[in-house]
């Protein structure tokens, strides 16, 4: 295993909690990658500079050139939004500074806004790890849709039932101007 330590010890079952994890050095390489993230980005190698393959955003719209450990240790408490380089998978991370060696731990899961980026990205909900409410997002996201989408329907339902009563009571004033002229 490319960890130390107790996370060394325990790397099958870390791996399983943050599939989507990366572990890197002091100087910003890559030491240990999780499952899903290496299958979404099998060109990351340990040891690669982790800017070669992602760019690091500030609030989600300003790109930096590159992180530091001196500015990931100043924002241990924001997120930190990564997006591929390769493709549009967006990553949003919790970063730990551990010591002894010198090492930065990332976790966190993809920025999912809606069922179908799972399937552009080629991921399905067993990539997440239960703990992840990103699965429960995306439920919350579906059945809001389905509702919409529902809800569209009984309004168009409704004004074409609205014409419809319409139409007819036209017809039947109509009518009764014909019946009163003919008397």
């Amino acid at each position: 295993t490319r960890l130390h330590g107790s996370l060394a010890s325990h790397h099958a079952q870390f791996a399983q909690l943050f599939p989507f994890h990366f572990l890197l050095d002091a100087n910003m390489c890559v030491i240990d990658t999780g499952a899903v993230l290496e299958r979404l980005c099998p060109h990351i190698a340990v040891g690669d500079d982790i800017h070669k393959h992602f760019t690091y955003f500030r609030q989600a719209l300003v790109p930096m050139t590159r992180i530091t450990p001196e500015y990931i240790k100043n924002q241990l408490h924001t997120m930190f939004i990564f997006k591929s380089t390769t493709s549009n998978l967006m990553l949003r991370f919790q970063a730990m500074a551990l010591p002894n060696p010198e090492r930065y731990l990332f976790l966190g899961s993809p920025w999912i806004r809606n069922s179908s980026e799972l399937k552009n990205l080629h991921l399905v909900l067993h990539d997440f790890a239960v703990h992840d409410s990103t699965v429960d997002l995306l439920h919350v996201i579906q059945t809001t849709n389905l509702s919409l989408q529902e809800i569209k329907k009984l309004s168009e339902d409704r004004a074409r039932a609205y014409r419809e009563l319409q139409d007819a009571y036209d017809a039947t004033l109509k009518g009764w101007v014909r019946a009163l002229d003919l008397r």
